[in-house]
């Protein structure tokens, strides 16, 4: 009675034997990938595994421009670049639009890098522009996008201030004559006569202020000279 009945007993394989047979069927399974063969296979697999994020990323992103995004530059920029990730295909160009949406000039690949694209543009006027592109990898895939930009008035710098000429040597000046040396307008000038009258000359009349003494003494010694000789002359009969 105290014995187990029949497949009443443990289930679970316990022991040596156990053991071993869990083994075997381990080295059963890893035996196909210890072969030459299998390990190639495997190799062959984890690196394609890698290579797919790098074949992913061989595309030509767009990585930046001249003049940048939203950029404002003062006068017209003298060359427009796109540049890219990776080396670009042929097909890949871009081309410079307008403000009423006309192409005033087109780009593509510059043969000094071909990881990126310019335009030459002409003088452009003060306004917004637009750069439509498409970049072609080498694997065919194709990129397209769009950048902008405006431009303002160029500065006119202020005018150079003339080159000052060198002091000259000046010759002497004599120094002009004292106001002693040179006649007055009073003594120079004389007083204008009034209207109607003549201006009898200096000497004129300094010969008649002598004279009219003279005269008047003669006058009257004369007259005396007459009285005295009637009072003493005798009276006739």
């Amino acid at each position: 009675m105290g014995g187990p009945g029949v497949g009443g007993g443990d289930r679970s394989a316990s022991g040596p034997a156990a053991d071993s047979a869990a083994s075997a069927y381990t080295r059963g399974m890893l035996r196909p990938f210890s072969s030459r063969p299998a390990r190639a296979a495997l190799f062959l697999a984890v690196s394609l595994l890698l290579a797919m994020p790098a074949a992913v990323a061989a595309h030509a992103e767009f990585e930046r421009s001249t003049p940048a995004d939203g950029e404002t530059v003062q006068g017209s920029p003298r060359v427009i670049r796109a540049f890219f990730s990776e080396g670009l295909a042929d097909g890949s160009e871009m081309a410079l639009l307008g403000e009423d949406g006309t192409t005033i000039a087109e780009g593509t690949i510059d043969p000094a890098n071909p990881t990126r694209m310019r335009i030459d543009p002409p003088e452009l006027e003060p306004g917004d522009y637009e750069v439509q592109w498409k970049a072609f990898a080498d694997d065919g895939h194709l990129e397209t996008g769009t950048f902008t930009f405006t431009v303002s008035a160029a500065i006119t710098p202020p005018p150079s201030a003339p080159p000052s000429a060198p002091p000259t040597t000046s010759s002497p000046v004599s120094a002009p004559p004292s106001g002693s040396a040179l006649p007055t307008a009073s003594a120079v000038v004389a007083p204008s006569p009034t209207d109607g009258e003549a201006t009898p000359p200096a000497s004129a009349a300094g010969t008649s202020d002598v004279l009219f003494p003279i005269i008047a003494a003669v006058v009257i010694v004369a007259v005396l000279g007459g009285y005295l000789f009637m009072r003493r002359r005798p009276a006739q009969p």
